[in-house]
């Protein structure tokens, strides 16, 4: 298999320098299309990337990997046999056979054929340096990783000094891995680290804040209440960044928000997660339409600390807001659409609804959304809201 693989990976490559070394008024018959043959290859690898990628997501796994070893042969024509790009084209071959495939034998085949390369080829320019360590982004479970990432960290700081811009991107990666491998100070050490030499280099708010927003995630992954108070700074610094930027009702803010929220709750902090979701939901109605998914998790979290709080009455109210959203914007089979209607339907039989329905009594049933002002939504029927 092995073989036929490289066979495979060769034939191509023989079809297209063949093609483009014809001599002019001589025919030439191959198996693959005109319009490949004669693209210039960089065009055809961009393409083939391409297609990888629409494969993979529509889980065509046996074209995807056709695409990952034309990659291959189109990455070699290119840019030579020791280039590290090849290298980086082996690997992503290696990932596509075990995520695609799970046939390790063909990921390792690969894997070492990559190695090889990186091996034998002349050390990378201080711009290719990133680049070549991303290809291990793959294999963050492997403490395997680390030495590359550190590798390629010690060489763009000697090169380019410790508070250049080319770091970043490594120590984001090395923290990445760190993440992984649930090392978690090393991890926020590092993201901090990126952190700081982005805010020397007079950055764009949106750039600030997305580099703080690295390091909140970091505190938060690590689960520890030591780290509730760099998560807690740094969400806060990212949403200033964003509120200068983009102000308030903007989806990024809005985004982040949500975020800081969900930690807020995990830290015990339900009361300010919920004033906080409340004074937002105006805000995600004018950013993202009150038929929106990120309005119908508003009013289920909303849901949640009424109920916490006792409030039935508000709590099925919101949850209900929250169903006839999802069944419009998913349909009424959907699994989010069904989990949310099997929560309603347990909270409509809990005694304490049985005394606010009494208390309300029969009245006229307001239209949905009342008084919330539609801004993206389609027009369209609506269902009405039931107390």
């Amino acid at each position: 298999m092995q073989e036929s693989q490289e066979t495979h990976i060769s034939k191509y490559l023989d079809e297209i320098v063949a093609a483009v070394s014809v001599p002019p008024g001589k025919k030439f018959t191959s198996r693959l299309p005109h319009s490949v043959l004669f693209q210039p290859p960089r065009e055809q690898l961009q393409l083939c990337e391409q297609k990888a990628k629409s494969y993979s997501s529509r889980h065509e796994y046996k074209q995807a990997i056709q695409e990952l070893v034309r990659c291959v042969a189109l990455t070699r024509i290119c840019y030579g046999n020791c280039h590290w790009k090849l290298a980086e084209a082996y690997v992503n071959l290696a990932q596509g056979y075990l995520q695609l495939k799970g046939t390790s034998l063909q990921a390792k085949h690969h894997a070492e054929k990559a190695r090889e390369i990186l091996t034998n080829s002349i050390v990378p320019s201080c711009d290719d340096d990133t680049a070549v360590f991303r290809m291990y982004q793959g294999r963050r479970k492997s403490k395997e990783a680390l030495p590359y990432y550190q590798e390629a960290l010690e060489h763009t700081e000697s090169s380019k000094g410790e508070k250049s811009l080319e770091c970043v991107p490594v120590l984001r990666e090395l923290a990445g891995a760190e993440r992984a491998l649930r090392l978690h100070d090393a991890s926020i050490n590092h993201f901090l680290q990126a952190h700081l030499i982005v805010l020397s280099a007079e950055p764009s708010g949106e750039e600030a804040a997305e580099s703080a927003h690295c390091v909140a995630r970091a505190a938060v992954a690590s689960g520890r209440p030591e780290h509730h108070d760099v998560a807690e700074r740094y969400f806060r610094e990212s949403l200033a960044h964003l509120k200068d930027a983009e102000g308030m009702g903007k989806a990024k803010f809005l985004s982040v928000q949500d975020e800081y929220c969900h930690f807020l709750q995990g830290a015990g902090q339900e009361e300010r997660a919920t004033s906080i979701l409340r004074e937002s939901l105006k805000a995600k109605v004018g950013a993202f339409g009150d038929l929106s998914p990120e309005v119908a998790e508003t009013y289920r979290l909303l849901s949640g600390a009424d109920l916490a709080q006792g409030n039935h009455g508000g709590a099925h109210k919101k949850l209900n807001k929250c169903l006839q959203i999802q069944t419009l914007l998913y349909g009424p089979q959907d699994r989010r659409t069904l989990a949310t209607q099997q929560a309603l339907d347990v909270l409509s039989k809990a005694p304490e609804m049985a005394t606010v329905k009494l208390k309300s009594g029969p009245r006229a049933r307001p239209a949905f959304c009342t008084g919330v002002t539609q801004h993206a939504a389609p027009r369209r029927a609506r269902p009405h809201v039931a107390d």
